[in-house]
This record gives C-alpha cells, sequence and structure tokens, in this order.
C-alpha cells in the first residue's frame, strides 16, 4: 500500500487498526446494498454521507464528484431517496420552527441586532413586524408553533447561497449552496442542520438545466443571479437522487474506508446475532467536540 502526504498522528492510528476492524466494515456494508436495487437509473444523484460528496451518474459514468457538507451529529442528514423537481436561484430563507427554537431566539438573546445583521424579516401572517424578545421567549421550551415567519432575503449572505435544489420531502432537507465555503476543507464536514451544502453548486446547475421545461443557458442564469430575486427553474425530467451511508466502497480501483460519523455502522454490527449487545453505548469520543465559544450564524 502506497503511503502519501504527511505521517502524522492520525495518519498512523488508522495504519494501526487491526485488519479485522476492516472486514467488519465491509460485512456490515454488503449488508447495507439488500436494500437497494443492484442497479440505480441511468442518470441520478447519489450523496454518500461518510464520504461528504456528492456523484452525478450518466448511462452508469460518473460525470460529477462534488463536496458536500451535512448534518451534525445531533442533527444528522436523513437517509432516503427521491426526485429533484425543481432548483431555485437567489433563493429566501424560511428558518424552519425547530431551529427558531433551538437556535435563534438563544442567539437574538445574545445578539439583539442579529436579524438586521443578517437581512432576516419578521413576518406575522403577511405583514412585516418587529420582533422583540418577550415575544419570543414563551416558545423557546414550548411545543407550541412559533406564530412569525422569519425570512432571510437573497443575498451573498444567505445560508443557503445563490441557489437550491429541490426534492418535497417530509424532513424539509435539500441541496443548496452556502455563504460559508470555509466548510469544505475541514476533513469532517458535519455541520449543517440536516440540509446538504454542495461545493461548487453551479456545476450541478449547468448539468440540470439540459432537463429544464424551459431553454436555459449561462448568460440567462448570470442575468437572474444579477437581479438577486428570487426565481424557480422547474425540470421537466425529475432527476433521481439517493441519500446513502456506506463507509466502505470501491471507486476508480481503489478501496476507501470512511469514518462512520452517524454510528450507524456500530448499530448494526451491534445487531447481528452472534455480535448483540443489551445496551447500545455511545463512545465518549466522536469526531469533534462542539463547543460554543461565540455566536454563530444558523444553518440549514
Amino acid at each position: 500500500m502506497a503511503v502519501t502526504g504527511t505521517i502524522n498522528k492520525t495518519v498512523t492510528y488508522y495504519l494501526n487498526q487491526p485488519v479485522s476492524n476492516n472486514i467488519q466494515a465491509i460485512i456490515t456494508n454488503l449488508d447495507k446494498t439488500k436494500l437497494y436495487p443492484r442497479n440505480f437509473e441511468d442518470e441520478h444523484i447519489e450523496v454518500n454521507i461518510p464520504d461528504f460528496n456528492l456523484r452525478y451518474y450518466r448511462e452508469g459514468k460518473r460525470i460529477h464528484k462534488l463536496g458536500v457538507v451535512v448534518g451534525r451529529i445531533d442533527r444528522p442528514t436523513p437517509l432516503f431517496s427521491d426526485t429533484i423537481e425543481y432548483m431555485v436561484l437567489n433563493p429566501t430563507w424560511t428558518i424552519p420552527d425547530n431551529l427558531i427554537k433551538r437556535d435563534l431566539i438563544h442567539v437574538l438573546r445574545e445578539n439583539p441586532h442579529y436579524l438586521k445583521e443578517h437581512n432576516i424579516h419578521v413576518f406575522r401572517r403577511k405583514k412585516e413586524i418587529e420582533i422583540t424578545q418577550k415575544m419570543l421567549d414563551p416558545y423557546e421550551k414550548s411545543q407550541k408553533y412559533v406564530p412569525y415567519r422569519f425570512v432571510q432575503f437573497s443575498g451573498d449572505d444567505n445560508a443557503l447561497g445563490r441557489v437550491k435544489f429541490m426534492f418535497p420531502n417530509k424532513y424539509a432537507v435539500y441541496l443548496h449552496d452556502t455563504d460559508n465555503k470555509s466548510l469544505f476543507s475541514r476533513r469532517y464536514k458535519v455541520y449543517s442542520s440536516g440540509c446538504m451544502r454542495v461545493e461548487n453548486p453551479f456545476t450541478l446547475v449547468n448539468t440540470l438545466l439540459s432537463h429544464t421545461k424551459k431553454p436555459y443557458d449561462s448568460h440567462k442564469i448570470e442575468d437572474i443571479l444579477a437581479t438577486s430575486q428570487p426565481k424557480t427553474i422547474s425540470l421537466k425530467e425529475p432527476i433521481p437522487i439517493h441519500i446513502l451511508y456506506f463507509t466502505v466502497y470501491e471507486e476508480d480501483g481503489l478501496a476507501y474506508f470512511k469514518n462512520d460519523i452517524y454510528l450507524y455502522d456500530k448499530i448494526i454490527e451491534e445487531s447481528t446475532q452472534d455480535n448483540k449487545k443489551d445496551f447500545f453505548t455511545i463512545p465518549k469520543k466522536r469526531l469533534i467536540s462542539i463547543k460554543k465559544k461565540k455566536i454563530v450564524p444558523l444553518s440549514n
């Protein structure tokens, strides 16, 4: 086996892992293949969560491989299959109720100017209003739906970036651009609240233009982006998308072993006949430690 790059503590740790770990990982991932058909559609997208990559396939060939940021350990991206029906340029972002309660109310308590600084407007029904902390506090721990809409308007600082790719689903997750490109350089790209942020998303936009109901070219897309006004572009041929979780896979003749970031492999392994445990124990040390040292922007 050829090893390139810096030999540091991380590399040494993985080189010293017993081969039995890799054998078990292969067995566990083979088990998962039983859930899927032998082949996916002629044209489709796969997002493999532990690999932090999106792959676009056409007629059995990979035409794109784009990095993705996925859900945090405590807010995992769900696994399911769907079809991309449309994309939105210059999207606005309506902050979900759960994020208002879990994040925004606390953030506003620490920084009352957060809404203005991030171009977020508040509505009650169709009327824009001024919100106060006193109006929000009762909902932070409540089961009741927050009766206000928080909408971040389009722009370069929008949490969704300049485009989102929609496949309406019960989890309310989707693919989108991001205003924070630096996260793609991190080793473990687990920073979202469930949605998947795509590196170089306009590579995907340009590919999907061949499936739109109305004709578009790159110049038309640039003109739309320059307006900063939301624009929905529907697809005449929805594109299948599969959100997967494979920590072992083969690509270009090489085998890859990825970290079990959500511990799904561990759950499967400890559910087998010869390895059943009475209790599932989450390791004390996971991938990263999440420490709130400062107020961070909301994320989707």
